[in-house]
């Protein structure tokens, strides 16, 4: 009943059955599948029992505009709800009353809609009450209420408003229902609207609905840094996501610069800078990567590098990456007239002498000078928050290096602030105890040098230049001393043959039964696998990129630099794999012409998401869903009006696990309880790195290395191993495997799908136009 719906015919009511929705279309649902609320019951209504009659329960009930009962026969209120309803043909809510406003401010007042209007719905209603002709998916309606809550640009809810969905009713909304219960709300009829698909740098999608055409990418920027977290210092957004090709957006384009497919990447802007080199009379304007160390920026050449930013110099050390060494107002200077580099060539005497020893000023060894070389927690006592290099080498080879995990914390970070080779020849220069030092101290100190080096060389590989010098300092400085001697030959013997690395293979439990597809390779479609195989043959690929992660691919967020396939190439490949399923996903649903075969392919990989969450892999778990959101798919509502209600209500529960609200709040839970084996979300890792990055300075007053930075990356990070040593008890079934690997649909860019998606369900097309 209603504007937009029709009662079924032959609609003859049986057994305890109601139709509820008064929409475009209708079902009969048997009165098990809802429940009956009071309008005055707050937010959600009073849930009214169906075991107690509705005269005990009126004065919640029916209120004097609470509910509307249409085609009655003689109701008997003694009687239990679940029986008087034998009589009810249809239960509906009263009509309500909005205030329309128009594109140009004309308004109009008290116009009826039914509270059961999906968004879509009542948008087509008032296009034709009102002659407009804009197609209805770049139009949105935003509630209010009262007329001067403006609709904000930028498509976010307000305290005051929120935005209608197309598939919601406008019974649905908390707010709606409050304000339309006493009085008339407004409603905005706002036209053009757009959505953006924006890939951010953890490789999630994240899609911006309902955006005015006069935004601009300066504002897209700060909604999503207001949204997500990410910082716009030194980032921006180029269309296509692909390098330079289409080129970078200026901060004062609108949406309108953008094309149809609206597909727009956030990443790390090169920065245009001048460079003073020693062969060269006049500067040279070039751009670099900041996120690469200085020594890096400018070819194979070693130069001793300074920076300036605005005419002063920034000290800076040259084996770390720049960027993370710039404070955020350093970081914004990307104009050549602020931003400039000094190079010098390094002769021999500089690097450090014949023996490639530094005066790092080790001795005389440096008191505790709270403020000056170290500082402290406040409240942890004997928790270090910040120290000079020189004086965190002391802590390690001292008995407070047990302290706060302070060794294992140093070890597991240490690469994020410096190299193997420095930390190599500061710890020669320590061992090296001068002879004004006391005997007693003296020994102590080469021992825990020795007892520090021990466990350095347990914790990784080394390159064999850095492993020629560290055995170079055993034999000439630790195997000289005839108290160490014994310990220097344990370390060769350890640095010649290393443990670590070696991933451990354990598996729990059996593998169980492949379901191998009865079809040829060459005749192989997506609809002969089974949901549960795509997710393990997923999974086992995944595994095997994943396991192969090491922790320094995190550092100096790699991942969103033009040198991240060299300095972060797992990780690279472990979102690259992500980026294609999420593509594969949207394109298998599209390459189907027929409204009905897109919706059986679209609730397939829904439950490939359910099984990926029983296999508690998290990351391809997100891809799925990143691909069943992508805007070529959302906007097909055709294909989505024939999805079961047991897919959709999966979804929502799937899209609940995995939501980014409160910081991945109900991810973080799960997998904190997930047995192994399992693969967490990657995105999640690079969300807090970033997070940790954008905030927290490398060096904090003059030359203090930030430890507790150290620290927040460490519990970031630790975690990540212990998903690598447990692998998946699975059957590998090479045809699903390769298939998968290799599908061929058609091409999987953005263009390309909403181009498609535009093809399978032009813009405001009705249902008889579609397939």
């Amino acid at each position: 009943p209603g504007r937009g719906g029709a009662q079924p015919h032959g609609g003859e009511r049986s057994g305890k059955a109601a139709l509820l929705e008064g929409s475009a279309g209708g079902a009969w649902l048997g009165l098990e599948d809802f429940r009956f609320f009071a309008a005055e019951g707050g937010d959600g209504g009073a849930q009214l029992s169906v075991n107690k009659s509705m005269r005990r329960q009126k004065s919640a009930a029916f209120g004097a505009e609470s509910l509307q009962l249409l085609e009655l026969s003689p109701l008997d209120l003694d009687l239990p709800v679940d029986d008087a309803l034998d009589t009810v043909v249809c239960l509906r809510p009263g009509h309500w009353y909005v205030n329309v406003v128009m594109p140009g401010g004309a308004e109009t007042r008290a116009i009826q809609v039914d509270p059961l209007w999906r968004g879509e719905v009542c948008l087509s209603f008032l296009m034709q009450k009102f002659r407009r002709s804009e197609k209805t998916d770049v139009c949105a309606l935003f509630f209010t209420r009262a007329s001067g809550d403006t609709p904000p640009p930028g498509g976010q809810n307000t305290a005051g408003g929120c935005w209608l969905s197309e598939n919601r009713c406008l019974a649905d909304y908390p707010s709606v229902r409050a304000v339309c219960k006493e009085e008339a709300g407004t409603l905005f009829f706002c036209t053009p609207r757009v959505s953006v698909t924006v890939a951010l740098p953890s490789g999630v999608s994240a899609t911006l609905a309902n955006l005015d055409r006069t935004v601009t990418v300066d504002f897209l920027l700060d909604v999503l840094e207001d949204k997500y977290g990410i910082s716009k210092a030194g980032n921006g957004l180029r269309l296509g996501g692909k390098d330079g090709e289409e080129g970078w957006l200026d901060l004062a384009d609108t949406l309108e610069c953008i094309p149809e497919d609206r597909f727009l990447q956030f990443a790390m802007k090169p920065v245009r800078v001048r460079v003073r080199r020693p062969e060269a009379e006049e500067p040279e304007e070039v751009e670099v990567d900041i996120c690469l160390p200085p020594r890096d920026l400018f070819g194979d050449h070693t130069y001793e590098v300074r920076v300036l930013v605005r005419g002063e110099e920034v000290p800076v050390d040259p084996t770390r990456g720049l960027r993370a060494q710039l404070t955020a107002a350093e970081r914004a200077a990307s104009d050549v007239a602020e931003l400039e580099f000094v190079l010098k060539e390094v002769g021999e005497c500089d690097q450090g002498g014949k023996d490639g020893v530094c005066e790092y000023g080790m001795w005389p060894e440096a008191v505790d000078e709270v403020g000056l070389n170290i500082t402290f927690s406040e409240t942890t006592p004997g928790l270090v928050e910040s120290a000079t290099y020189n004086k965190i080498i002391q802590i390690l080879t001292s008995k407070r290096a047990i302290e706060h995990d302070f060794q294992t914390i140093f070890l597991f970070t240490y690469k994020y602030f410096t190299s193997a080779e420095e930390l190599l020849l500061r710890l020669r220069e320590r061992f090296r105890v001068p002879d004004s030092v006391e005997p007693d101290k003296a020994r102590f100190i080469e021992t825990r040098v020795v007892v520090f080096f021990k466990h350095w060389i347990a914790q990784e590989d080394f390159p064999e230049a850095v492993k020629e010098k560290m055995a170079e300092f055993i034999r000439e400085d630790i195997a000289s001393n005839d108290n160490l001697y014994a310990m220097a030959q344990n370390l060769l013997r350890a640095l010649e043959n290393p443990k670590k690395n070696v991933k451990v293979d354990r598996h729990f439990g059996n593998a169980p039964k492949a379901k191998i597809p009865k079809v040829m390779s060459e005749q192989l479609t997506m609809f002969d696998v089974h949901p549960v195989e795509l997710a393990r043959q997923s999974t086992l690929h995944l595994f095997d990129l994943y396991k192969e992660l090491d922790r320094t691919e995190f550092f100096h967020q790699n991942w969103s630099s033009k040198s991240g396939q060299e300095r972060a190439p797992n990780l690279m490949k472990v979102i690259g794999y992500f980026n294609y399923i999420a593509s594969l996903i949207s394109g298998a649903i599209l390459s189907h012409k027929r409204v009905r075969e897109r919706a059986k392919m679209y609730s397939r990989f829904v439950s490939m998401a359910q099984h990926l969450r029983e296999l508690n892999n998290y990351h391809i778990l997100v891809a799925v869903i990143s691909g069943l959101n992508h805007s070529s798919i959302s906007r097909l509502k055709w294909t989505k009006q024939r999805l079961p209600k047991s897919t959709i209500q999966l979804l929502a529960e799937l899209e609940a696990l995995m939501s980014m609200e409160s910081s991945y709040k109900n991810y973080r839970a799960a997998l904190e309880v997930s047995d192994l084996p399992a693969i967490p979300y990657i995105g999640v890792y690079l969300s807090d790195l970033t997070f940790i990055e954008d905030g927290n300075q490398d060096i904090v007053g003059e030359d203090r290395v930030n430890f507790a930075k150290y620290h927040y990356l460490y519990n970031v990070l630790r975690s990540f191993e212990r998903y690598q040593e447990v692998e998946y008890m699975l059957e590998p079934v090479p045809l699903v495997a390769n298939f998968l690997g290799s599908y061929e649909g058609f091409d999987f860019s953005g263009d390309a799908l909403f181009k498609i998606s535009l093809e399978r369900e032009p813009r405001g097309a009705c249902r008889a136009d579609i397939i």
